[in-house]
């Protein structure tokens, strides 16, 4: 009879495996900051055309390292594809078919989630918040604005991260479901208090603007819902158990 074939990894064959993968993902990562600090001059271009108007550096080492922060921002965002995938790879062998389906599913939608939210603060939210901060009414004629890159780099980034981050809304709430960490009554039960928690979270992370909280808040509602409604429809809402 032929001896069953060994398919168990010893510990230190995980940590060179796990070793392999993070130098995969790494030289993804610094190859896009590269591409990032070429590409330096059109990030800067968009920014200000966003803004509309001329960006100014403050300190002579400004430049430099506003250049530095862009080009690792874009390669950690050109290779979050690879990042995830070589961690799949990883982790796949120790999770069921089942598992692996589900972890699957759930990573793309958790992609494809994050660049929906960043587009959607990108193409509306961040125009409208722009225009409204520049109003005349917090702006007077006599009142000269001299934006500082570095400053309005931290607003650009925070504002488009926020708008990702936050989208992932449905994925944690699924995956709440799943482990049982919070069942569907609980989250039926509360809604009124989950509300309350979007708008509060939506006024902490997008600029002071009553504009910008709501363009936020409201399609965190709407993917509230419509996670629910997935829940109960695919049947997850019957299987969970919790508070």
């Amino acid at each position: 009879m032929a001896q069953k074939k060994q398919t168990s990894m010893t510990f230190w064959e995980h940590i060179e495996e796990l070793r392999k993968r993070v130098i995969i993902a790494s030289l993804f990562v610094i190859v896009g900051a590269v591409a990032g600090y070429i590409l330096y001059p059109y990030f800067v271009h968009i920014m200000q055309v966003s803004l509309g108007e001329e960006l100014f550096a403050f300190q002579i080492s400004e430049g430099f390292i506003v250049r530095l922060k862009i080009a690792v921002a874009i390669g950690l965002f050109v290779s979050l594809p690879v990042v995830i995938f070589e961690l799949v790879l990883f982790i796949f062998p120790a999770l069921k078919k089942n598992e692996k389906k589900i972890l699957l599913a759930l990573l793309i939608a958790a992609y494809i989630l994050f660049l929906g939210g960043m587009a959607f603060a990108f193409n509306s939210v961040l125009p409208m918040s722009i225009q409204f901060l520049k109003s005349p009414e917090f702006n007077p004629d006599k009142v000269g604005r001299m934006i500082r890159i570095d400053e309005f780099l931290n607003f650009y980034t925070t504002f488009l991260l926020g708008f990702g981050l936050c989208f992932e809304f449905p994925v944690v709430i699924l995956l709440l479901m799943k482990f049982n960490i919070a069942s569907f009554r609980f989250f039926m039960k509360n809604f009124k208090y989950i509300v309350i928690v979007i708008f509060v979270l939506s006024a902490l992370i997008t600029p002071p603007d009553i504009i910008s909280q709501l363009m936020m808040a409201l399609p965190m509602l709407v993917l509230y819902v419509l996670t629910l409604a997935v829940a109960k429809l695919t049947g997850l809402a019957k299987k969970t158990e919790g508070p």
